[in-house]
């Protein structure tokens, strides 16, 4: 049996963290059918983290962003300037709905903060859902 997938790009460039404690978009899954989809992250800067940031659609939490730790041998600048990629697997898919959904990630926080200086700031520079669709 054929199955066909929709692809939506929900966020193209932003950073999360000091300038933007609580990053929220909606978007949309038209005829979704209800099956598996998968979320994919570039991920950029998280790297004074340790713990894993939460995602959020529609209000639950359906996997996390990690951060990514250089060892003491790495320059901390190089590792921060990488992109990695991280999916998360939406299985069965009963958390999007068939058109409108909202996607919620909060700031990270990272030990030694300071007053003006509370998350560790990352950006994302891509976020793609695929998603079955019917036809």
């Amino acid at each position: 049996m054929t199955r066909v997938c929709n692809m939506q790009v929900i966020e193209k460039n932003v950073e999360i963290g000091d300038n933007l404690i609580q990053y929220e978009k909606d978007f949309p899954t038209d005829n979704y059918d209800g099956g598996d989809a998968v979320l994919a992250f570039n991920v950029q800067g998280l790297v004074a983290a340790t713990a894993p940031v939460p995602v959020e659609i529609n209000g639950t939490t359906v996997g996390s962003i990690f951060p990514y730790r250089y060892d003491p041998g790495d320059v901390q600048n190089e590792v921060e300037s990488h992109h990695f990629t991280q999916i998360i697997n939406l299985e069965h898919g009963v958390l999007l709905d068939s058109g409108p959904n909202h996607m919620t990630i909060k700031a990270a926080d990272f030990p030694g903060a300071t007053g003006t200086n509370k998350f560790d700031d990352f950006t994302l520079t891509a976020v793609t859902i695929w998603y079955k669709v019917t036809v």
